[in-house]
């Protein structure tokens, strides 16, 4: 059986890897080694300041690393680099997108506007029951724009990540 031509595939809203923080980050770095092993070209986007000290590397175990600034704020870390993430896949003739983070979500209206798609993949439960944005002092639900330009603006798909098996 022939094997498909291998695609280019970037992934970006996450930290990036090697997995330092969250679930995103293991899932992007499981996803890209895999991916890559089977003879994919896979782009994973880091942000600089979480890389410091790897700002120079350009590859993990097979994967592409790309690594880019972002204002590094708490509303404003993921987003700014997503963007400037999106961008660099746009004009690196990337063929998928893949990006997690509902607060990502307004991106899929720039890959629209090039005609792409995106695959957005958001942890939306927790335990079985719906998790929202909450205010801390409060406690009451906090309207999300973010989120509400993703279910309105539906990607490729909207899903949250399936559990990885264990690789050890």
């Amino acid at each position: 059986k022939p094997r498909p031509k291998p695609m280019r595939i970037a992934l970006m809203g996450s930290r990036g890897i090697p997995a330092t923080y969250s679930g995103f980050e293991t899932f992007y770095e499981q996803l890209a080694i895999r991916l890559a092993a089977r003879g994919h070209h896979v782009t994973v986007y880091n942000r600089a300041h979480h890389f410091k000290n790897q700002a120079h590397r350009r590859e993990y175990q097979g994967v592409h690393i790309v690594t880019l600034p972002s204002i590094a704020s708490k509303h404003l870390d993921t987003l700014s680099h997503s963007l400037l993430s999106l961008i660099h896949a746009i004009l690196t003739r990337h063929q998928v997108f893949n990006m997690v983070i509902v607060g990502n979500s307004p991106l899929v209206l720039l890959t629209r506007l090039f005609g792409k798609k995106m695959l957005l993949a958001t942890e939306v439960t927790k335990g079985g029951t719906k998790v929202s944005l909450r205010d801390k002092s409060t406690g009451r639900p906090v309207w999300s724009p973010a989120g509400t330009t993703g279910a309105a603006m539906p990607p490729t798909g909207v899903t949250p990540p399936a559990p990885m098996p264990p690789t050890r």
